[in-house]
């Protein structure tokens, strides 16, 4: 097993690609600090529910595993700017995925059924709206 650990005063990184992992442990909810996780390219089909409790989170990748579904605790982490899940078997997006409102990286690559486009590309029209909104309001001031 083959893993990078960075810790600094306030931040964790945590690098856990390529490990042949099925699944990552609930501790990693415990984990205060911990400001980016990156699980990809193993065989996860588990995320635990504890991953919610990791409120300093701002970027998540676990690309290229087996994952079906994620936990609607993802909705909890407020301070989440980057998710890349592409490329498992992800039907569909936790109902708590609204209240991600730091995102502003989602990749979703790979393979999506006819719900989950119609859902990207609603999110997609809510960021540029917002941006296009935030211009305007520079521009009048």
């Amino acid at each position: 097993m083959c893993f990078l650990i960075h810790q600094s005063i306030n931040s964790l990184v945590i690098n856990l690609n390529s490990n042949r992992l099925v699944r990552l442990p609930r501790c990693v909810g415990r984990l205060p600090n911990l400001t980016s996780l990156s699980a990809s390219h193993n065989n996860i089909t588990y995320i635990p529910s504890e991953l919610g409790n990791s409120s300093s989170l701002k970027i998540l990748r676990l690309c290229s595993n087996k994952i079906r579904m994620l936990p609607e605790r993802l909705g909890d982490l407020v301070h989440l700017e980057e998710l890349s899940i592409d490329f498992n078997n992800i039907a569909k997006l936790p109902t708590t995925f609204w209240k991600l409102r730091s995102l502003k990286s989602l990749r979703i690559e790979g393979r999506l059924n006819g719900w989950m486009n119609r859902w990207v590309d609603g999110w997609v029209d809510r960021q540029i709206n917002t941006l296009v909104d935030s211009l305007m309001d520079r521009q009048t001031n």
